[in-house]
């Protein structure tokens, strides 16, 4: 595949979207973004696109782009199992972006980068390995999976280059609140008292934000890889508590307290083997968890 010119993202209105469009737009691509959110600041040499993905119509421009990256962002996190937003949750996730796929002219160059959630892996024992048959527990999960086999579909039909990231916890800085990191951040911030709802001893795996960006950029240039799965996490482990108190201990303000007992629902240790990762990426790079937990601080301070 000749070098990749054109990023097509879909869902790049959302955290990771956001950051992807800014990075790539500083980068020697051009940049289309696709989301349902409008948003207030938008990047000058970067091409948005406003609207609900499962609604776009086959004469859209933007399947006209040729030698293109496509990045999935799309959907959004519903842990319950049978979701009230079921039908929203099938569109976003699954529908959507079958349906935009179909529109996809196979003359073209195209390369598709699926990003994908630890979630699909369930309750299984870590650390995750890519060969681990998925074993979802909520509706997202499920439909998380269902895209990471459609995908690999593709690459084995079609030969189009596909390769899914499942990303562990990534934080940093305009993440929503309803997420650990900027929800503990907020509430000290506004000096009022953090309740967890766990003993907080969770071991799980944090990485910032700007370490997937020079991932997916990496991927990008890569031709290996095709029609795979890579777990995409910092390899360091840490519990929910110590990055609690890492916080804490950084803004000074409020009071922060744990539980007795963990939450029965969640599978308390849960982090990649990331062997794959470490064949081609250099994981001394990456943020240090004090170093992307101040930044992230930095953000919301401001």
């Amino acid at each position: 595949m000749a070098d990749i010119k054109n990023l097509i993202i879909l869902g790049g209105t959302g955290f990771i979207g956001t950051h992807v469009t800014h990075y790539f737009s500083k980068k020697k691509f051009k940049v289309f973004c696709i989301g349902r959110s409008k948003l207030k600041n938008k990047l000058p040499d970067v091409n948005y696109f406003f609207l609900d993905l499962y609604k776009i119509k086959r004469s859209h421009k933007i399947f006209k782009i040729d030698n293109a990256c496509i990045i999935n962002l799309t959907g959004y996190v519903d842990h319950t199992v049978l979701s009230k937003n079921s039908e929203d949750l099938l569109s976003s996730h699954l529908y959507s972006v079958i349906r935009f796929c179909s529109f996809l002219d196979r003359k073209k160059n195209y390369k598709i980068i699926n990003i994908g959630s630890s979630e699909e892996y369930g309750f299984q024992k870590s650390p995750l390995k890519e060969i681990y048959r998925e074993s979802p527990s909520s509706l997202y999960s499920f439909l998380k999976t269902s895209l990471t086999h459609f995908f690999q579909m593709i690459h084995r039909s079609l030969s189009i280059p596909t390769i899914t990231l499942r990303l562990f916890l990534i934080y940093g800085p305009n993440q929503k609140e309803n997420r650990l990191i900027p929800y503990i951040i907020k509430k000290l911030l506004r000096n009022e008292n953090v309740i967890i709802n766990s003993n907080g001893l969770q071991k799980k795996d944090f990485l910032y934000i700007d370490d997937l960006l020079a991932i997916i950029e990496k991927i990008i240039k890569i031709n290996y890889f095709n029609g795979e799965i890579i777990n995409v996490g910092s390899g360091k482990i840490i519990t929910v508590k110590k990055i609690v108190n890492l916080i804490h201990n950084k803004i000074k303000k409020g009071k922060v307290s744990f539980a007795k007992n963990g939450r029965e629902s969640e599978n308390l240790i849960q982090y990649p083997s990331i062997n794959k990762l470490k064949s081609f990426y250099d994981l001394n790079s990456f943020t240090k968890i004090e170093t992307g937990i101040k930044k992230t601080i930095d953000f919301y301070s401001n």
